[in-house]
């Protein structure tokens, strides 16, 4: 009868009437006029406590009522007169038990009809006050866990599909990866860089354990993300020798703490891919990552070269973007500062993930 209902809302319901009993008879006691007066406080005792227990009675059944009809923003006009007819079923009943009490409680002298009428006015009142205070709190009440379970249900619902950008924007970038290394160690095999060409099939290699061993995680430790990145600029330093220079600046890092699988290595990328290398030049890219009160601050830079001065950022770029999105949520943030000659990409994103269900 009661599915659905914490049995502490019931608890509290039946402590409320039964200290409603407690503090409206005690208070009979400081009335001087009454203290004085002849009156039988068994008998006040015996009606306030039927009272409560038929406010109880009528409190248990607005909380089952409501269970299935809570008055909310949509047909709002229809339920409400059903809470109002609610409310004044509860009144008549209410007077008619109080009538019933009355003349028992006085062994027959008072007549049912003689006490029916002196429940019109104050007791009315009272009674009908007493009804539509029951109907507002257990609406109240169920209107509180519906609009919780929405929200849980948006929650678990936006988690699904968060999981599934994540998925997407995964097998987006996987390939691309791949497909970018792959033209790396091709142009090495082109320059006749024997060697250098082993050197980064092995490298390639490592990458490739790197990320059979992720699967579909997309936070791991620290040091695992540490090592990918180094992996694969160690790969790119192999092409390009001593025309690239990549400078990892790392704060002092726990060695447990998860790193979205795979963000620094598209954003170095990216920055070798617009530096001044398609110019001749070489190529510096600064890289940092801190840990700054339970915040992750990572930043980018390079020098713009000329040619790729005006291209695209490309897939990983964008990729990188949208998965701290849907990672994080709204508490991350990602952004580019373009100079004359520089160009900055900085990501801040919290320690902690923004759904349970997205982790490690």
């Amino acid at each position: 009868m009661f599915r659905g209902i914490p049995k502490l809302a019931i608890g509290a319901v039946a402590l409320f009437w039964v200290l409603s009993v407690v503090t409206s008879v005690a208070s009979l006691y400081f009335d001087p006029e009454l203290v004085r007066a002849d009156i039988g406080w068994p008998q006040v005792w015996l009606k306030r406590g039927l009272l409560a227990c038929y406010w109880l009675s009528a409190s248990l059944f607005a909380l089952v009522w409501f269970r299935d009809r809570v008055v909310g923003v949509s047909r709002f006009r229809s339920h409400a007169i059903g809470a109002l007819w609610i409310a004044m079923l509860m009144t008549v009943l209410g007077v008619l038990y109080i009538s019933i009490v009355v003349v028992a409680i006085s062994h027959g002298k008072i007549g049912f009809f003689r006490a029916l009428q002196q429940q019109w006015g104050f007791e009315l009142l009272y009674t009908w006050f007493n009804g539509i205070q029951i109907v507002a709190a257990a609406n109240a009440f169920h209107y509180f866990l519906y609009t919780r379970r929405q929200e849980q249900a948006k929650a678990l619902l936006q988690l699904k599909l968060s999981e599934a950008e994540i998925s997407l924007l995964r097998a987006q970038l996987e390939p691309h990866f791949l497909f970018n290394t792959l033209n790396s160690i091709a142009s090495l095999a082109r320059l006749n860089r024997v060697q250098a060409t082993v050197d980064a099939l092995n490298q390639l290699g490592g990458l490739l354990r790197g990320v059979l061993e992720v699967g579909r995680r997309q936070l791991m430790p620290w040091p695992w993300e540490l090592e990918f990145t180094r992996l694969y600029v160690a790969l790119q330093t192999l092409r390009f020798a001593d025309k690239l220079d990549v400078r990892l600046h790392v704060g002092p890092i726990p060695e447990g703490t998860p790193f979205p699988v795979m963000l620094l290595q598209p954003l170095i990328e990216n920055a070798i891919h617009h530096g001044p290398l398609a110019d001749g030049e070489r190529c510096v890219v600064d890289v940092s990552v801190i840990l700054d009160q339970r915040y992750w601050q990572v930043e980018v830079s390079n020098r713009i070269g000329h040619t790729a001065a005006h291209g695209s950022h490309g897939v990983g770029w964008s990729n990188s973007k949208a998965r701290l999105r849907a990672i994080y949520g709204d508490r991350a943030s990602f952004a580019q500062a373009r100079s004359a000659a520089f160009f900055t990409v900085s990501a801040r994103f919290p320690e902690q993930v923004e759904h349970e269900g997205v982790g490690a």
